[in-house]
């Protein structure tokens, strides 16, 4: 172990320097015992194990005083986080407890202390004045001051320092390898908590980013049961993930019309990895229904063992509505401009009508049957005269050649120049034939 020993040696009284080899290494396996459980439980903070490190060491050494600090990552900074007594006079306010050694303007720390984080190797003094760069630490006169300060190093990284200090007796070589052996334990604590922390950031930062994403994000697991799903998909669904949390996703979202085919698109999923685009509606706390476009990515764990499958939906209702509303529009519009050529055309009324019927059925629903009649007031104005007929049977066009005023639906429409809606066949239909 590589270390800068000052020492001026004298000798000492009795005390744990003097035990004999064995004794010593039972007390450092004592105070290595006591360190690894604070290594080993997740509930000690690192100020807690900081203070559990400067208790050992300073038994180890019999030293009065001693801090041990932790570096700040990110300005480089030594943090003290136990302090037993004075160490010198720079650590007495509460401000420099919290800011033990800030780096100079040329990148370095001064003092002793500072002189092992800069060589991130341990240093030992037991004479005081005899020692360079230590000129801050101004003892009283007469009195001896035995310094020691052991890096906390791994792979090369800075992560802390252990510094002890002690009236009487020399500090020796053994007890640097002692703290060294503490500081590794404590090294090994402080990259666990650096990487809990860094965990925890992303773990915050992956949250942030889901709940506040203008997308749901939902985690199935491979039998299809709700492990979570983001508050974007709370304000759609009206659920939250807490209430719904275990429910089978197909039961409790898809609608019934579509569970065979949405269900086979989550098997294919499962086994194939990906499912792009598939739009289906869901079923929302209200009863509404929400216009989804799916995209699903298989999330495996290391092994490769599949763990749960992951859906990123986009709410297209909205988008869907306006499409349709867009598309209504034009049908009309290209049903009226061929009503409005047919108009401009020398072709005969007849004709012109039936080619008006069919451009008015063409801008309706697909879904719905293609029928219809037009009508033309006679000549006495005492009837309606059907001038066109589209997808009636015989039998009907037959029926409503003539119409008189104020018969059936068609005829009160022409007798009293209002719109009449019949959803189905009522009383009010004087004329019927079986297709009607």
């Amino acid at each position: 172990m590589d270390s800068v020993l000052f020492a001026k040696w004298t000798s000492c009284p009795a005390n744990s320097d003097s035990g004999d080899e064995a004794t010593w290494l039972h007390q450092i396996g004592e105070a290595i015992g006591l360190l690894s459980e604070a290594l080993i439980s997740q509930n000690f903070s690192t100020t807690e194990i900081a203070e559990r490190v400067l208790r050992c060491a300073r038994t180890l050494t019999d030293s009065e005083h001693g801090f041990v600090s932790a570096m700040n990552p990110k300005t480089g900074e030594a943090l003290g986080l136990a302090f037993i007594g004075p160490m010198d006079p720079c650590l007495d306010s509460a401000e420099t407890r919290k800011r033990i050694f800030p780096k100079a303007a040329d990148g370095s720390y001064h003092g002793l202390w500072g002189h092992a984080l800069n060589t991130g190797k341990p240093c030992l003094t037991n004479h005081l004045p005899e020692v360079p760069y230590t000129a801050e630490i101004a003892p009283e006169p007469g009195a001896r001051r035995n310094l020691m300060a052991v890096p906390v190093t791994s792979d090369g990284q800075l992560l802390g320092l252990i510094a002890l200090e002690r009236d009487y007796g020399n500090y020796e070589p053994r007890h640097v390898e002692a703290i060294d052996r503490l500081a590794r334990l404590y090294g090994f604590a402080l990259q666990r908590k650096r990487a809990d922390q860094a965990l925890r950031e992303q773990q915050r930062f992956s949250e942030k980013m889901a709940n506040t994403t203008q997308a749901i994000m939902l985690m199935l697991d491979p039998a299809g049961r709700i492990l979570w799903f983001n508050k974007f998909m709370e304000r759609v669904s009206g659920y939250t993930c807490h209430e719904v949390k275990g429910l089978d996703w197909f039961e409790t979202f898809v609608l019934a019309q579509d569970k065979g085919h949405v269900h086979d698109l989550f098997e294919n999923a499962i086994r194939d990895g990906t499912t792009v685009g598939n739009v289906n509606a869901i079923r929302c706390k209200d009863g509404t229904a929400r216009l989804i476009k799916w995209y699903d990515s298989k999330v495996v764990d290391d092994e490769g063992t599949l763990t749960s499958l992951l859906a990123i939906g986009h709410d297209v209702t909205e988008t869907r509505e306006a499409e349709e509303t867009i598309r209504k529009g034009l049908a009309r519009a290209r049903a009226l401009f061929s009503i409005s050529q047919l108009a401009l055309s020398d072709k005969p009324l007849d004709q012109v009508m039936d080619c008006a019927l069919q451009a008015v059925l063409e801008m309706g629903e697909s879904v719905l049957p293609k029928r219809g009649m037009i009508f033309l007031m006679d000549d006495g104005g005492k009837s309606l005269r059907l001038a066109a007929s589209r997808g009636r049977a015989d039998m009907a066009s037959a029926r409503c050649i003539t119409v008189p005023l104020g018969t059936c639906l068609c005829g009160k429409v022409a007798a009293t120049g209002e719109a009449i809606l019949a959803p189905c066949m009522s009383d009010t239909h004087e004329i019927t034939c079986d297709d009607m």
